[in-house]
């Protein structure tokens, strides 16, 4: 209403011509500038400025500063559409947005959940998390641009290749000092932290960055920003073998099969390629094994997972995550429906911890040995938290994406059609091997399995590390994005 108020005060004085004209045009401007510094924040807040050393518990300053950059996207959105004053049209366009509806269910139902915990210890900032990104993605939904969408993808990978190199650092024992202070005697993957600070959070965000560098190598034509592109791939992929986070990398392969496969059975010029990417991926893997086993801890390690199998201590198998599990299931039979209550599990494990241990004296565990401030499975502690019923709406929320996304693989753009008649100047994309209008879809699809996959063993959809890449790259993905436009070649 101020915004309105002061634009009809200019329009009605002297010199409303020009100061109409020039505000209306500096707003614009200065709010496009808002939006796209506040995603260009985001692409590089948590791998960059989230350093571990600020606070004891190394997720707060991360979250900050992606709570921080989506608050000032969206009131740069809303401003500008006030400006406008077609903020009502844009809200109503927002129910074309892809999984829009269980979306919704899922935010009503988290602080419902909040609401109705039996427990005074509820977190708001989990709802308060999910809601942001929500928001953050059905209103970036019609705002990706071509442009935005390569210069952010380009932006994030920089800040990744920034982190890369700071884990090779540490991995090389090279000292830090300050923030970036770490512990020199402990062993190799866990000092590949950079500036995200634990391991498995390494290996997810790694993933990302993998599949991130795979589509923008497909985007860009100008043959320095793929070799650029390839050389920010292997570096990924050589950091992720380093890590030895087996999850991560099993997720970024069931996505790259996945995603890739996909489009192999929708384009029949894809099905060499194909295969021969399958082929590649079995002997990489192979020699990676192959490297693995020649290490004494990475055998000693496989050696105690086996006999754990055969005796059948599910806790040395599973590595550490058979009680959190368990815990998790026992939530579940207490409060099926409503759970109980958001961010509640690392609280109640105190509680949890000490029944199993009497339950279970044979397991010798000390009350520090069965805390776990996170479940490592999303869903479990999901349906502990917040009740069954969230799981249904997530397990809808991936279903509408997925066939949101398996859609836009086969609709061919207006631009990007072939010509009707012969001398046209029209570009044919749509006839090469991998269109630039189906790499954001196959981007989202593999981005989606990925964290699908990891969300088994670990908590990607709870890292401000993972999210502040999978929700920008879900609204991108989809959104009516063409890449044929001639304007931006000049750009790439």
């Amino acid at each position: 209403m101020p915004w309105i108020i002061l634009r009809s005060l200019i329009r009605e004085s002297r010199f409303s011509k020009v100061l109409n004209r020039s505000t209306s045009k500096g707003a614009a401007r200065a709010f496009d500038l808002l939006e796209s510094f506040a995603l260009y924040a985001l692409a590089v807040a948590t791998p960059l400025f989230a350093i571990p050393g600020v606070t004891e518990a190394y997720r707060t300053p991360k979250e900050a500063l992606v709570r921080a950059a989506i608050i000032l996207y969206v009131t740069a959105w809303v401003l500008k559409r006030i400006w406008a004053e077609d903020l009502v049209a844009s809200l109503r366009a927002l129910r074309g947005v892809p999984a829009f509806l269980p979306f919704t269910g899922l935010v009503i139902w988290t602080f419902l959940a909040g609401v109705l915990s039996p427990s005074s210890r509820s977190s708001t900032e989990i709802p308060l998390n999910i809601a942001l990104f929500y928001v953050f993605y059905g209103l970036s939904f019609l705002e990706w641009a071509p442009v935005l969408a390569r210069r952010w993808i380009t932006l994030a990978l920089v800040a990744g290749v920034f982190n890369g190199a700071l884990m090779c650092i540490q991995r090389a024992k090279i000292p830090l000092g300050g923030y970036l202070a770490y512990n020199m005697n402990m062993h190799e993957r866990y000092r590949m932290g950079g500036l995200i600070g634990n391991p498995h959070d390494v290996g997810n965000y790694l993933a990302l960055l993998f599949l991130l560098a795979c589509a923008a190598v497909f985007i860009v034509r100008r043959w320095y920003w793929k070799a650029l592109f390839l050389g920010a791939l292997s570096l990924f992929a050589l950091l992720l073998a380093w890590n030895e986070t087996y999850t991560a990398i099993v997720a970024l392969l069931v996505a790259l099969l996945s995603s890739c496969g996909l489009l192999a059975l929708r384009r029949s010029a894809l099905r060499f390629p194909f295969a021969v990417l399958v082929i590649i991926l079995f002997i990489s893997g192979g020699t990676s094994a192959w490297h693995i086993s020649k290490d004494p801890d990475a055998r000693n390690r496989f050696a105690r997972t086996f006999s754990a199998l055969k005796a059948g201590d599910w806790n040395e198998f599973l590595h550490g995550r058979y009680i959190p599990w368990h815990m998790a299931l026992e939530m579940i039979r207490d409060r099926p429906l409503w759970g109980h209550g958001p961010g509640i599990y690392g609280y109640l494990s105190f509680d949890y911890q000490i029944e199993f241990i009497r339950a279970h004296p044979q397991s010798r565990l000390r009350p520090e040995e069965a805390y776990f401030d996170q479940t490592h499975n999303d869903y479990l502690q999901d349906a502990a938290e917040t009740g069954i019923p969230a799981l249904f709406l997530v397990g809808w929320i991936a279903v509408s994406y997925l066939r949101a996304a398996n859609k836009a693989l086969t609709h061919v753009p207006e631009g990007e059609r072939p010509a009707a008649g012969p001398g046209s100047g029209a570009r044919v994309q749509s006839q090469s091997l991998l269109p630039g209008y189906s790499v954001l879809p196959l981007l989202g699809i593999a981005f989606v399995v990925a964290m699908i996959i990891g969300g088994f063993a670990g908590f990607p959809f709870r890292l401000a590390i993972t999210m502040s890449l999978f929700v920008p790259v879900a609204g991108m993905s989809l959104s009516r994005v063409t890449t044929n436009n001639e304007a931006t070649d000049e750009h790439r």
